[in-house]
């Protein structure tokens, strides 16, 4: 899917590259639901905002060189990213926990344009091929590990991991994602209905 829409614009998919999930950053583990309700929560997308507004959460979309001015301040209590984003940061100086909720894994996307590709040599074009090829294949093994070696960071940091939410709580996130999920297949059509489908059936669950 991801390479059709490049071709679409006149590009070339040559990888993607995951960041490890994200959860959410808190004081205290938020596994209930009442948890969520009322909690100032930084998030980083539209999607996450308004899904948190319905889940009764009070999110502030901030960019990244604010969120640990705000956490200093008080102007935020909780902060949704990855551990590894945490890790970074040192949240561990202003924060005590992480949530693990997998509200998305982010993907950045390495492309380039398809009249520039179709211009160089063969042994050009097979050089690059090959090397996206190893950076794909280097990426997705690295992830393997990274949740857990940043789990373990953390907890010689003395943060608590939640690795569980409760059923409750689960529920509300979903019920409060309903209309996001809606609206983008709205906009993706038979395409967007065949992927999430298929990611339903792999993770057991219905959308």
């Amino acid at each position: 899917a991801y390479e059709r829409f490049f071709r679409a614009n006149n590009q070339m998919l040559l990888y993607a590259s995951p960041w490890p999930p994200s959860g959410i950053w808190s004081e205290a583990p938020v596994v209930d639901a009442e948890k969520i309700s009322g909690l100032k929560i930084r998030t980083y997308d539209a999607n996450g905002t308004r899904t948190f507004i319905a889940a009764g959460a009070a999110p502030v979309q901030l960019s990244w060189a604010d969120v640990v001015p705000q956490l200093a301040t008080g102007g935020i209590a909780a902060v949704l990213t990855s551990a590894e984003g945490g890790v970074n940061a040192s949240f561990w100086e202003h924060l005590e926990a992480f949530t693990e909720i997998n509200y998305a894994m982010p993907l950045n996307f390495v492309h380039i344009g398809r009249d520039a590709f179709d211009a160089l040599d063969e042994p050009h074009r097979k050089a690059i091929l090959q090397a996206a090829a190893e950076a794909d294949a280097r990426n997705w093994k690295a992830m393997e590990m990274r949740v857990q070696d940043n789990y373990k960071t953390l907890a010689e940091k003395s943060v608590t991991v939640a690795r569980e939410i409760s059923p409750e709580a689960r529920a509300k996130l979903a019920k409060a994602a309903e209309k996001v999920v809606q609206e983008w297949l709205e906009k993706t059509g038979a395409d967007g209905r065949a992927i999430l489908d298929d990611f339903g059936k792999r993770v057991g669950r219905e959308f």
